[in-house]
């Protein structure tokens, strides 16, 4: 065989099995695009048929739905009000957690009420009527 030959099954190999890898990404991306649209609520899905790859679909949805920094921050906002109070009704356990997840959304956002000790304090405060030994300090 000769070195021509054996260039040329190499490079024919190389091309088949790139081929096959190709026609898998696409099949891939195919389902993906299908699984977004059929997912994807019926008053966004006008946003999932603006963009012709996948990428361009996942951005014109997040566009449209995603909540811009200053909504998200109100909501935080609102969320932090509710968790300053104390639960009263609510499972001890099932506040904590919510408490830790805002704080450190709070945090990621870097919004002053979560400054310095002021989120101990408010922690403290919110406590206190359901343990008032948590308070003394």
């Amino acid at each position: 065989m000769t070195a021509k030959r054996k260039s040329f099954e190499l490079y024919e190999n190389t091309t088949t099995v790139f081929t096959s890898n190709m026609r898998k990404e696409e099949a891939a991306l195919r389902f993906l695009r299908t699984y977004i649209i059929s997912t994807t609520s019926r008053d966004y899905i006008d946003y999932a048929f603006d963009g012709n790859t996948v990428y361009d679909i996942l951005v014109s949805l997040k566009q449209a739905i995603a909540p811009t920094d200053d909504a998200r921050k109100v909501d935080l906002a609102t969320q932090y009000s509710k968790m300053r109070k104390a639960p009263k009704s609510q499972n001890i356990e099932k506040w904590l957690r919510e408490w830790e997840k805002v704080y450190k959304d709070y945090r990621k956002v870097n919004l002053p009420e979560v400054d310095g000790d002021r989120p101990v304090k408010d922690f403290v405060y919110a406590v206190e009527s359901v343990s008032s030994s948590w308070s003394e300090y």
